[in-house]
C-alpha cells in the first residue's frame, strides 16, 4: 500500500444491478492505474485471494486490495487484522469518498436522454474533488451532480471544465489568460476558482486545449499504431472508462494533425471517384471494391432492417458490417453540403436587397448538393459525438453533435463575423423491395441568419439510392427542395425531376430541377402537396431550373457551373473537444487500415449504446412510478 494512500467506499442503491457495480469497481480501478502509471492487480481483502474483475462475485465482499503488477499481498505484509482496523479508522472514514456513481449515471441520462453520451459520462469522470461544506462530503468524480441537492450541472460547462483542468498547457496554466471577452482563466491549482469561474473557462479559446497531441505516442511499447499494452482505452475514449486491455481490441494512439489536416478533393473528378454520371442523369457507382464489398450485404440484414423499422428505430440504427464504410463519421460527412458557404453566404451578408439575398441562400444549398454524394457509408455517429472545423482562410467555424441516437439527429452551427449558419439533421430511412431502392430523408431546418437578424429557412431534399437488392447501384435527389423568408413573404419551391421542364433539358435526365420564388400567401396551404403546386402563390418573382450535376439558373443569370465553380470544403481544427469524431476507436483504425480492430470496436461500441439506452429507459420507467 502506497503511504498517504486514502481508501474509497462505494455506496450504491439497492436497486442497482450487480453488472453496473462491476462495471463502477472496474472504472475505479483502471482510473487508480492512470494516474498511478502502474498495473494493478486485485484481492479480497479478507482471503487476500486474486479477484477476477470480469467475473466478479459480490457475496460477502467488502474490501478489495490493490496491488502493483509483481506483487501480493503478502509483499505489502498485510493482514485481516490490519485491515478492518484501517477500514473502521473513525480518522480514516473521514476521508473516505461516496461514490454513488450508477445513480448518478442513471438520474443524469434519464434527465437529459438525448444529449449526454458516454464520452461526456467519461470526462465527468476525473478525480476532482468537490467539497460540500453542508454535507462535509466528496460529491462522486464520476456524476456531475450532488445527489442530495439533486442539482443536474449544465453538461457543456462539465465538459468544458474537465477539459480545462486536465488540457491546459502547464506552463500556461501557472500564469492567467485573457478570454475573448476579457475574463481571467484560472489556474487549476485551486479547486475552487475552477468551480467558481465556469463562465471564463467556457469562453477559454480552443487553442489552449492541447486535445491534438495526447495519447499521439505510445504510454508503453512501442508499436507504431497501439496506444498500450497494459491499459484498455486511449484517454478520450468512446467506451467505458476502465475498460480492461484486450488483445483483439488495442487502443490506438489518436492521429496526429498533420494526418488529419488533409485538405478533401475539390475537384470534379476526385468527388465523383467511383462514381460516373449516367446518360439518365444519376450517380452509379463504378468502384470494384465498393460494389464487391456490398454484395450479399442486403439479404443479410434484410430481417434486422424490417425490425428496426417495425420498431421505429429506421435504418439508420441498423448495425452493417465495416466493409461497406468509409473512414468518416456522418457529422463530418454532413459538412459537405455546405462547401459553397463562403462563395454565396459571405457576400450575399453585403447585400440589402431581400430578392438577392435570397437567390444567394438558394445557390449555396443548390451548388453544394453534390458535394456529399459518396459510393461508401459513414459511420453512424456515437449520441454525445463532436466535428469542430474550420473554411480555412474565410473566417468560418464549423460546430456539428449528434444530439439524439434514436431517431438520429444531429445539431450544426457554423459562424462568420457577417453571418451564422445552424439547424438541424433528423435522419429517417426507408427500404423498399417492391422499389429495389433506399430513401433517406434529412429532416430539419437550415436556418441562415445574418448580422442585421434578417433569417431565410431550407429544408433538403429526398436522396434515393437505388439497386438496394438487383441491378446498378444509383444515387439521386428526389422530391422538393423549400425556402422560405417569412420576414419578406418570399418563398421558393424547386421540385427534382419534374414533369414540366423547360424545353432544353432532357425528358430523361433524372438530375433537372425547376420551381419559382414567388411571394406567397400565408395560411393558404391546406395540405403539405399543395406546395408542390404553388398554391399559395401571390406573386411570381423569378424561375429557376438547372440540374444538380451541372448548373444552377435563376431567371437567365447562372448562378453556378459544376465545371466553373470550386467548392471550399472544411477542415478539423487542431485541439477540439475530446468528445470529437477523430478520437472514437473504431474510426482511428478505420484511418490506419486495419478493419478486423475497426470491426471488433465498432461492435463494442454499438453494444455500448445499447446498454446505455437500456439504462436511461429503465430509470425513465422507475421515475414515472413516482
Amino acid at each position: 500500500m502506497k503511504d498517504g494512500f486514502v481508501p474509497s467506499t462505494f455506496n450504491f442503491a439497492p436497486d442497482v444491478e450487480y453488472d453496473d457495480i462491476r462495471g463502477a469497481i472496474r472504472e475505479a480501478v483502471e482510473d487508480l492505474s492512470i494516474r498511478d502509471g502502474v498495473v494493478y492487480h486485485t484481492y479480497d481483502g479478507h482471503s487476500l485471494r486474486p479477484i477476477n474483475l470480469e467475473h466478479l462475485s459480490l457475496n460477502g465482499l467488502d474490501t478489495i486490495l490493490l496491488c502493483e503488477q509483481g506483487h501480493t499481498p503478502e509483499h505489502e505484509n498485510f493482514s485481516q487484522a490490519q485491515i478492518r482496523k484501517y477500514a473502521n479508522s473513525p480518522q480514516q472514514q473521514k476521508q473516505f469518498h461516496r461514490r454513488d456513481a450508477i445513480v448518478g449515471h442513471l438520474i443524469k441520462r434519464d434527465e437529459k436522454p438525448e444529449s449526454l453520451s458516454v464520452v461526456q459520462t467519461q470526462l465527468l469522470g476525473d478525480n476532482r474533488s468537490r467539497s460540500s461544506e453542508k454535507h462535509e462530503e466528496i460529491t462522486d468524480p464520476y456524476c456531475d451532480f450532488s445527489l442530495r441537492d439533486g442539482k443536474i450541472r449544465d453538461s457543456e460547462v462539465e465538459i468544458i471544465t474537465r477539459a480545462s483542468k486536465i488540457l491546459l498547457d502547464e506552463d500556461e496554466h501557472k500564469k492567467n489568460h485573457e478570454s475573448p471577452h476579457g475574463s481571467q482563466i484560472p489556474s487549476h491549482s485551486t479547486k475552487t476558482e475552477i468551480e467558481g469561474n465556469t463562465e471564463a473557462i467556457i469562453r477559454a479559446p480552443c487553442a489552449e486545449w492541447k486535445t491534438g497531441s495526447i495519447a499521439t505516442t505510445s504510454l508503453d511499447g512501442n508499436d507504431k499504431n497501439i496506444y498500450s499494452f497494459k491499459v484498455g482505452h486511449p484517454p478520450f475514449t468512446f467506451s467505458l472508462a476502465g475498460y480492461p486491455y484486450k488483445p483483439n481490441m488495442p487502443p490506438p494512439k489518436y492521429l496526429p494533425y498533420n494526418e488529419i489536416r488533409v485538405l478533401k478533393p475539390l475537384d470534379r473528378k476526385a468527388i465523383f471517384s467511383g462514381q460516373e454520371i449516367t446518360k439518365e442523369g444519376e450517380l452509379r457507382i463504378t468502384d470494384r471494391e465498393a460494389l464487391r464489398n456490398q454484395e450479399g450485404i442486403v439479404v443479410d440484414v434484410l430481417k434486422r432492417l424490417a425490425k428496426s423499422i417495425a420498431e421505429g428505430r429506421g435504418v439508420v440504427g441498423v448495425s452493417l458490417p465495416i466493409r461497406i464504410f468509409e473512414s468518416r463519421s456522418l457529422i463530418e460527412r454532413i459538412t459537405d453540403w455546405w462547401s459553397f458557404a463562403p462563395v454565396y453566404l459571405t457576400p450575399a451578408a453585403q447585400i440589402r436587397d431581400p430578392i438577392e439575398r435570397f437567390k444567394h441562400v438558394i445557390a449555396f444549398a443548390m451548388a453544394g448538393l453534390y458535394v456529399s454524394v459518396s459510393p461508401f457509408k459513414p459511420f453512424n455517429p456515437i449520441l454525445g459525438e463532436t466535428y469542430q472545423g474550420e473554411f480555412p482562410g474565410y473566417g468560418i467555424s464549423v460546430c456539428v453533435e449528434h444530439t439524439s441516437h434514436h431517431p438520429p439527429i444531429a445539431n450544426f452551427y457554423l459562424v462568420h463575423k457577417d453571418w451564422k449558419f445552424y439547424g438541424r439533421y433528423e435522419f429517417k430511412g426507408d427500404i423498399s423491395t417492391l422499389n429495389n431502392c433506399l430513401t433517406i430523408n434529412q429532416e430539419g431546418p437550415n436556418v441562415v441568419e445574418f448580422s442585421d437578424g434578417h433569417k431565410i429557412v431550407f429544408y433538403l431534399p429526398t436522396i434515393r439510392v437505388g439497386g438496394m437488392l438487383r441491378g446498378d447501384k444509383i444515387t439521386r435527389y428526389k422530391g422538393i427542395i423549400k425556402f422560405v423568408d417569412e420576414a419578406n413573404k418570399l418563398k421558393s419551391v424547386i421540385k427534382f425531376d419534374p414533369s414540366e421542364r423547360r424545353a432544353i433539358y432532357d425528358k430523361k435526365r433524372r438530375d433537372v430541377f425547376a420551381g419559382l420564388i414567388y411571394r406567397y400567401t400565408k395560411g393558404a396551404l391546406k395540405k403539405d402537396s399543395d406546395e408542390e403546386k404553388f398554391k399559395d402563390l401571390e406573386q411570381t418573382v423569378e424561375e429557376v431550373h438547372g440540374q444538380w450535376l451541372e448548373c444552377l439558373y435563376i431567371g437567365e443569370k447562372k448562378w453556378w457551373d459544376i465545371n466553373e465553380q470550386t467548392p471550399v470544403r472544411t477542415i478539423p481544427v487542431e485541439n477540439p473537444l475530446p468528445s470529437d469524431w477523430r478520437f472514437r476507436e473504431d474510426l482511428v483504425w478505420m484511418k490506419r487500415g486495419n478493419k478486423v480492430i475497426a470491426e471488433e470496436w465498432k461492435l463494442f461500441l454499438e453494444v455500448r449504446q445499447r446498454e446505455e439506452k437500456k439504462l436511461r429507459m429503465m430509470h425513465k420507467k422507475k421515475q414515472s412510478r413516482y
